[in-house]
């Protein structure tokens, strides 16, 4: 099976991002990674892991990043085994309210918003802006791919937004195009990729 790639983010945070294609492949990854007490042992360098006597006794927190167009696999796929895994999930949005993600395809749900087309919308309702959820540390920030990120990277105020969401994240997990706004945000600038 092929594996993710990954880049570590260096002496800033101490997490490393990972980049997957497809949301199966994060679920592997996760899968194998993740306990409900150190949600990101595997993210983190060994230098920064904690000792067991000193790991959390909380839930991990989990942001997801929506945005209109949002692919529904990518987000909810990864989701389900994090919540599993002991996750409290926190959905955050350019703003907060309803986003819709679905799935790429026909015309039958347009956004006018996004200029997209996708087979089906599910309206998804952020409880945060990603303003507001930056008030918070995250131990996990996931950002999913979708149709609509080709218009979010190039939106300077989004991208910058993400890249302190990124900062202000233990670790940060993208499914499929989700890493091209990661890209975009500069917080793969000097990784191998």
């Amino acid at each position: 099976a092929p594996r993710p790639t990954t880049w570590s983010t260096g002496a800033t945070s101490g997490a490393v991002i990972s980049a997957v294609s497809s949301p199966t492949m994060l679920v592997d990854t996760l899968t194998r990674c993740i306990s409900p007490i150190s949600p990101s042992r595997c993210f983190k360098s060994p230098e920064k892991q904690r000792a067991p006597s000193q790991q959390r006794k909380q839930m991990p927190k989990l942001l997801l990043v929506a945005f209109e167009g949002f692919e529904l696999l990518d987000a909810f796929g990864p989701l389900e085994l994090l919540l599993l895994a002991g996750y409290s999930v926190t959905i955050a949005a350019p703003t907060n309210g309803v986003v819709r993600g679905g799935v790429v395809g026909s015309e039958a749900c347009k956004s006018e918003a996004a200029k997209l087309e996708v087979r089906s919308c599910v309206p998804v309702v952020a409880s945060h802006s990603l303003v507001e959820a930056l008030s918070q540390k995250w131990d996990l920030l996931l950002v999913p791919g979708g149709q609509g990120t080709r218009a979010l990277v190039g939106d300077e105020p989004f991208l910058a937004t993400l890249a302190l969401l990124c900062d202000a994240s233990a670790a940060v997990a993208s499914v499929c195009t989700g890493s091209a706004l990661l890209a975009a945000a500069g917080v793969l600038d000097g990784r191998k990729a």
